[in-house]
């Protein structure tokens, strides 16, 4: 018979009398709490896709991590490996706010509203009017903090995704497009930049932000 193979977020949830059924799990997660025995269910830790892609790019940004680029895997740094990716993702935080004319001292918040039409509908305007509280309460003049910064301090790097159209009849159009329109009706508290994800430059942003709200 051929193998039992799963993907699963955990492998800790398996015991022996699994066995019977799978044959190996593999998991997104790297939890491994005691078990009777110190049983251990066969699988292995493949993690999730999206952090591979992310660091996958980011090692592709400084020589001195293309040697751990495979074609199709990449080697991780077992003892200092926070170290080198914090380094790299400083590097990539410094250079995007000097080309989006981010000041050092200036609080970023990253909003991705999704890329469904339904998903951008439904979260646009609460999301602005969190982002717009959150400024009032940490901002000069309306903050109660005698050192906070002015409103133009706080920038919201807004995600604009290319998505399917929605399949409500009422809900036609792409989401990029509503988030364009909305913003434009509605406006939007301090600075504001769109970022089209294109040449990984979600990514960029992500590394920027102060905030994330998704």
């Amino acid at each position: 018979m051929p193998k039992k193979l799963f993907y699963y977020r955990f492998a800790s949830h398996y015991r022996h009398w699994h066995e019977d059924r799978l044959d190996y799990i593999y998991s997104t997660i790297p939890w491994e709490p005691m078990t009777p025995a110190g049983y251990r269910f066969p699988g292995d830790y493949v993690g999730q896709y999206g952090v591979y892609e992310a660091i996958r790019e980011l090692y592709g940004r400084q020589s001195s991590t293309f040697h751990l680029l495979k074609p199709e895997s990449l080697y991780v740094i077992k003892k200092n490996f926070p170290t080198v990716m914090e380094k790299i993702v400083a590097n990539v935080r410094q250079n995007y706010r000097k080309r989006m004319g981010i000041p050092e001292d200036g609080i970023t918040l990253f909003f991705s509203p999704g890329n469904e039409l339904s998903e951008a509908v439904f979260c646009m305007d609460e999301g602005r009017r969190g982002i717009e509280e959150f400024i009032k309460k940490y901002s000069a003049p309306t903050s109660l903090e005698p050192r906070a910064l002015p409103s133009t301090h706080f920038t919201t790097i807004l995600s604009i995704q290319r998505g399917s159209n929605s399949s409500s009849p009422k809900l036609i159009g792409d989401s990029a497009n509503y988030v364009k329109e909305f913003v434009k009706t509605q406006g939007w508290p301090g600075r504001l930049l769109l970022q089209e994800n294109s040449g990984m430059k979600h990514l960029d942003a992500m590394c920027v932000r102060y905030l994330s709200e998704m």
